[in-house]
């Protein structure tokens, strides 16, 4: 009888500490519960939309200077908190016109020789690219590190651009890219090529200046 009642009474302990054991695990389990990770939500580069451009050249000789314009094919970019991540620009050299002699036959003389294959060869070489995907910030200004593909060659070039408006969400930017012609081929006349040329020679040095305005 005693055996008995002992053991009813160890069973009843052991269920006893059973329960309070599965009872203190539940509140540890619930005391232990993680707290909610709040995930900061970085900006993301978002494309944007050029609403108009404008592109021009400037080619010079020893004493004077021919200007026009060239068309864009494409323009396309990204920006992250009002700077700019990466882009393209595409241009058309069979666009390429002069806007400084008025002559008409003149005028079209020096545009024909521009597309040939003394200078961009347009025909086999339809399109100039410019790929950019590093811009750095300057104290007044930016530069936007990249590749230049003209007639098939590719050379690191860069492009040195100002933002019109407001610093976040510009409405216009500005830019300049200033490309040594040689270095793609173009040696028609070039003084580093033809020491006999004296006076005559066409410089190396070609600028393309750009404005394009954007959607905020």
């Amino acid at each position: 009888m005693r055996k008995v009642l002992f053991l009813a009474v160890l069973t009843t302990m052991v269920l006893s500490c059973g329960q309070n054991k599965k009872s203190d695990n539940a509140t540890k389990k619930m005391d232990e519960a993680p707290a909610k990770v709040e995930k900061k939500v970085e900006e993301q580069a978002m494309p944007s939309k050029v609403l108009s451009s404008e592109f021009s050249w400037v080619g010079s000789k020893l004493t004077e200077d021919h200007t026009g314009t060239l068309k864009a094919i494409e323009l396309s970019y990204e920006i992250q908190e009002g700077m700019f991540t990466k882009g393209e620009f595409v241009l058309d050299m069979n666009s390429i016109a002069c806007t400084d002699i008025k002559d008409a036959k003149s005028n079209a003389d020096l545009v024909g020789h521009l597309k040939n294959e003394d200078f961009f060869h347009a025909e086999k070489f339809p399109k100039a690219f410019f790929t950019f995907e590093s811009v750095e910030k300057k104290e007044n200004h930016y530069v936007a590190k990249g590749k230049l593909t003209i007639k098939g060659i590719t050379i690191d070039e860069e492009i040195v651009f100002t933002k019109e408006g407001d610093e976040k969400a510009p409405e216009a930017i500005v830019g300049q890219l200033d490309f040594d012609r040689t270095k793609f081929g173009i040696t028609y006349k070039s003084k580093n090529f033809f020491k006999s040329l004296g006076d005559k020679f066409i410089k190396d040095i070609i600028v393309i200046q750009g404005k394009f305005r954007i959607s905020k």
